[in-house]
Order: C-alpha cells, then structure tokens, then sequence
C-alpha cells in the first residue's frame, strides 16, 4: 500500500510563500509525475498503473486500476463536472468515470495512430470532443466509437468560438479558459471576453494556465505570474536546486487564487506535491520556493 507522507511547513517570511497543504512521495513508493483537479477530487498517478482520488484535504478516497505499466499519457482530458477523465495512451483511449469507479479501455483506431492530440477538448453527458492534428474527433462515451467531425459548428457553440479562435495555433486549456501564444503575444479567451498579453512573458514557457483575474507561465525551473488587469506587473516563483517541475493546477475559489504545485527532487528521489494560496498584492516580486 503506498502511503504519501503529509508535511507541515512554517511560514518563512524571507520567501513569502508557505503551503497549506503538502504531499511527498519517494520514487520507490510512487513517482507522482501527474496532478489533476475536478469538482470533487485531485487526481494523481499509482505508478503506471492507475489513479489514486483525493478528497479536499489531500486524504485517499480510492484506488481505480487500469493495467500494468500502462499509465503513461500522452494528454490527458478531465471532465471537472462530471468528474470523469479521458486518457491517451500510447496504444489505447482510456475512459475513467470516477465516481462510479468505471474503466474503458478501447484500442486506437488503425486511422488514428499517427494522430497528434491537441489541447482543446469538449465533454458533454455522453461524449468528448478532441482537438487533433487530424480535426476534431469524437468519441461516444455511449458505444465507445470514435470518427471525425466534419463541421464543428455542429457541435457546441462554445466549443465552435474556442476551436475557431485557435485552430492553427499551440494552445493550451485548463477549466474552460483557452490560451495560446503567437508572437510573443499571449492571447486568453474565454466565452465572455478576449484578453491580449504583449512581449511580457520572460520565462521560456512549456505550459499556460489562466484564470479570470491571472496567468500564470510556467518553466521547467520557476513561474511568471501575471495580473490579468494590469499585465505590467507579474511575480517570479522560482525552485530552489535541486527542485525542478513543474505540474500546475491553478484556480480561483472564494476570491482566492490557488496553486498546486507538482515538483520533484532526483537527488532525494521523491516527488512534492504542494498546494499554495496566493496574495498577488503581498507577494514579492521574487520568490523563491
């Protein structure tokens, strides 16, 4: 039975950053190498072979099996309602309905092989719509069929204006907020406005993550954070050697921005999972964590 080890931290004034919650896990127990969050869970990797569910105070709510060595995604597509999850691996589509605690496992269509999974997805009740280099495919969560979709209009006006928006562009998508770069320009959309962030990203950024009020780039090594109404200002969250990460989720809940933060430390071969509440205002302007 792998256990997580909870921590507990003082306030370290120097830096400015404390966690509220804190997870470890050795490399032998379970490397942690995914986080992700729905209505009810955080969800992370057992090994390579499934999911452990978290509660809101980071307990274990159950273990949901899918194969040996089989867990390792290309993408990763979360239903946050539903509270549902769609995997791509390497040779197959995994369907997880958490809560009823259902795995589907269907092989890759021969067509689709070669397919490259793009960011944008849509779920409804009984289906998921994907962005792909090939179109969008959909894949009934009914029968478990998969084919493409020939106007997208036709799928879900929200959906259509993101898609549209993004089409030929590397963007990326967490908690129905759209981002993507282009020019050194960060553009953010979500289905009331469009936000324009120009040549102010000054990390190099594998990942975006947004929320209504902030952006947040994230490097391998540290983290821009940018104030959405006022994009001249931004914080620095910086990892100290030998920690480098990084696997976010990233939110608002009751007028409170929230940070889950995936790091790991080879030297010590165990994976952290912290979460983090962040007062823009009060934060320095560099912080290191």
């Amino acid at each position: 039975m792998v256990k997580l080890k909870e921590e507990s931290f003082i306030l370290n004034k120097d830096f400015g950053m404390t966690p509220i919650k804190c997870l470890k896990s050795s490399y032998s127990q379970n490397q942690v190498f995914f986080v992700e969050q729905s209505s009810r869970y955080t969800i992370i990797n057992n090994e390579n072979k499934g999911i452990i569910v978290l509660d809101d105070d980071w307990n274990e709510v159950k273990r949901i099996y899918i194969g040996e060595d089989i867990l390792l995604p290309e993408i990763i597509y979360v239903d946050f309602s539903r509270n549902r999850l769609v995997l791509v691996l390497e040779e197959t589509y995994c369907f997880i309905d958490i809560d009823n605690e259902f795995v589907k496992l269907i092989p890759t269509p021969q067509e689709f092989k070669t397919v490259r999974f793009k960011a944008l997805y849509h779920f409804t009740d009984d289906a998921v719509y994907m962005n792909t280099s090939k179109g969008i495919l959909f894949w009934s969560l009914k029968d478990f069929t998969v084919q493409l979709v020939a106007d997208v209009r036709n799928t879900d006006k929200l959906f259509n204006w993101f898609y549209t928006q993004s089409k030929d562009k590397h963007s990326y998508f967490h908690k129905g907020v759209l981002a993507y770069f282009d020019s050194n320009k960060i553009t953010i959309i979500d289905f009331m406005k469009k936000v324009e962030i120009n040549d102010f990203v000054d990390i190099d950024c594998f990942d975006i993550a947004t929320t209504t009020r902030y952006c947040l780039a994230v490097a391998e090594d540290k983290l821009q954070l940018i104030k959405l109404d006022n994009d001249d200002k931004s914080k620095l969250i910086s990892f100290k050697y030998p920690l480098y990460g990084a696997c976010t989720v990233f939110f608002e809940q009751d007028d409170e921005l929230h940070l889950i933060l995936l790091r790991w430390n080879d030297l010590e071969a165990t994976s952290i999972l912290e979460e983090y509440v962040i007062d823009f205002d009060k934060l320095p302007d560099h912080v290191v964590i």
